[in-house]
């Protein structure tokens, strides 16, 4: 097999059950494509860059926290559908949302006050239920918010991490009571 040196190599290969049609984006550890079950599913596949893929350390953790992340099941976190391992590559599949709030922004304008609270109000309801769960809790949220677990960013950090939930709930449950409305939840997903 021909090393990959750049995300592109990978489209259209099959990684297990998954067929990877184009880039969706790259971060520092990871490439995300957008790709299809073999049912013509549309999915989300994040790839572990191989030069972390190669640290055994770095690939047990990339695994961990995405098999721990693969076990919240809330309306308002997207759903992992796998983590697993393909020959190099070791990768997780989650669901693809066909639209973006970037791309409705672009096409409808600034966003209206309801829409943003709702918003709000859909990021705390999630991240209340994930940092009530022992196996998730502060570490994890530290690690999507801040790049490091919360063991490294100390004590300091985890609290910021937890009173920035408490006030974006309050905040956002405050201006709905202004308008009248209780709070409420609905749908926060990970889109293309």
């Amino acid at each position: 097999m021909t090393a990959i040196n750049a995300p592109t190599d990978l489209v259209g290969q099959t990684l297990g059950p998954y067929t990877l049609e184009r880039l969706l984006g790259q971060g520092g550890f990871a490439w995300a494509f957008v790709g299809r079950e073999q049912d013509g599913t549309p999915v989300a596949i994040k790839v572990l860059k191989p030069r972390y893929a190669g640290d055994a350390q770095f690939e047990s953790r990339f695994r961990n926290e995405s098999e721990t992340a693969a076990k919240l099941e809330h309306p308002n976190i997207i759903r992992i559908r796998s983590v697993a391992k393909t020959r190099e590559h070791v990768y997780f599949a989650m669901d693809l949302c066909a639209d973006s709030l970037g791309a409705r922004i672009a096409r409808e304008g600034p966003l209206a006050e309801e829409d943003i609270l709702r918003l709000a109000s859909d990021i705390t309801a999630a991240l209340e239920f994930a940092l009530q769960l022992p196996e998730v809790g502060v570490n994890l949220v530290c690690e999507l918010a801040f790049g490091a677990p919360a063991a490294e960013q100390g004590q300091e950090t985890q609290q910021r991490t937890t009173q920035a939930s408490h006030d974006l709930t309050s905040w956002t449950d405050d201006r709905r009571a202004i308008r009248g409305r209780a709070p409420r939840a609905g749908h926060l997903r990970l889109v293309e």
